[in-house]
């Protein structure tokens, strides 16, 4: 192929053994000769005049390994067929394989201007239109020094107008809408119970970290003994994948673990708590009672918490005939004890947290670590 703008010449396609299948689409009134791939791209070359141009855009498109050749070639043309060339646009695609047919995907090429139907001319990229009210009418054009609609050649009312894109292959929305219809089109055509999903995992509510694109330079690197960096991430993110998965089997959500613990320790402490509350309640005697045994015990009592209660020498002279009058001790209120306790519990909770807790931040801080690569590596690195 001939490149007339610069006059290069293209020998044919690299690896010609993994091209499959090529073909050009067309929209209606396109002219016949652009048909042939090279004169197709040499016209909107020339329409392209400016220096950051962007000629034709590229569309990638995996295909389903249950496909033969042949629902490959129709998936791709009906894909095209009602996504672009009904829309207006001129594309050449290419289906590629590997050796053992295990990667199937294909290159479409797109030409960035539409084409007009009525002249089989490349159409403008941009075009000017009426202005619309909320209610739909035309917004006019009012002169600030009468206050009324502006008129111009032939006394004709001015009305507003905006500048508008005619390229919807440029709208995100357009090219998001593609993806949709790509896996709506492969689904129609796999069996029953096989279906693929345009969605992120993330939109798909799967926790799984996703790995990134290799491509064949990386995988032929690691073929031949090498290292790449890219097909390391893509180790290290399989890996974590790896450890999440039996770590949900065995145990549920990692994400949901650390509430669980806290669940149960809120609970083994509530249960410690009344029983706390059930020993003051049954185990506690009016005080003219408890002080009298104190004055007949032979020893010092124990509180129900195991702790000596002693008491100290009376200051008062003891009369000649009685019994020295021995004070009255405080009683310890195990409520406040309980409620210290409860507090060590939470600060060492916050501090000591369970093995269990500790392992499934480990694997997910290194889950996050390759992610974090895997966003930022440089494609080109080798």
């Amino acid at each position: 192929m001939r490149d007339e703008r610069t006059g290069e010449i293209s020998y044919g396609y690299g690896r010609r053994e993994r091209i499959e299948h090529v073909g050009t689409m067309l929209p209606h009134g396109a002219p016949s000769e652009y048909a042939d791939p090279e004169c197709l791209f040499n016209a909107i070359e020339a329409v392209e005049r400016r220096m950051d141009a962007r000629p034709a855009k590229k569309i990638m498109v995996a295909l389903p390994r249950e496909f033969d050749e042949a629902d490959r070639i129709r998936a791709v043309e009906d894909f095209i067929a009602v996504n672009l060339a009904a829309k207006g646009y001129a594309a050449t695609y290419a289906i590629h394989t590997d050796k053992a047919g295990n990667n199937p995907y294909a290159h479409i090429l797109v030409a960035n201007r539409r084409i007009d139907p009525k002249t089989g001319k490349w159409a403008a990229k941009r075009r000017t239109e009426y202005a619309l009210d909320q209610n739909g009418e035309r917004i006019p054009v009012i002169d600030p020094a009468t206050g009324e609609q502006k008129t111009g050649a032939r006394n004709r009312k001015v009305w507003k107008r905006v500048d508008v894109s005619n390229n919807p292959l440029d709208s995100t929305e357009f090219l998001e809408r593609l993806r949709a219809d790509w896996a709506k089109q492969c689904n129609l055509m796999l069996p029953e119970g096989v279906r693929i999903d345009h969605r992120s995992l993330e939109a798909q509510g799967i926790e799984r970290i996703p790995t990134i694109h290799e491509g064949h330079a990386s995988r032929e690197i690691t073929k031949r003994g090498g290292h790449s960096i890219l097909n390391a991430i893509n180790r290290r993110i399989a890996t974590a994948n790896r450890y999440l998965t039996a770590i949900r089997k065995q145990m549920g959500d990692p994400t949901g673990l650390l509430g669980q613990f806290k669940e149960q320790a809120r609970k083994e402490l509530d249960t410690a708590m009344s029983r706390f509350r059930e020993s003051l309640v049954f185990d506690r005697q009016p005080i003219a009672s408890r002080g009298r045994q104190l004055v007949e015990a032979p020893t010092a009592p124990r509180s129900t918490s195991g702790r000596s209660l002693e008491s100290k020498p009376d200051p008062v002279p003891r009369e000649i005939g009685r019994e020295p009058r021995r004070p009255e001790p405080e009683p310890v209120d195990e409520l406040d004890e309980a409620r210290r306790e409860l507090a060590d519990l939470t600060e060492w909770w916050k501090t000591e947290p369970p093995r269990e807790v500790r392992d499934v931040q480990r694997i997910i801080d290194v889950a996050r670590e390759a992610s974090e690569k895997a966003e930022h590596a440089n494609p080109f690195t080798r």
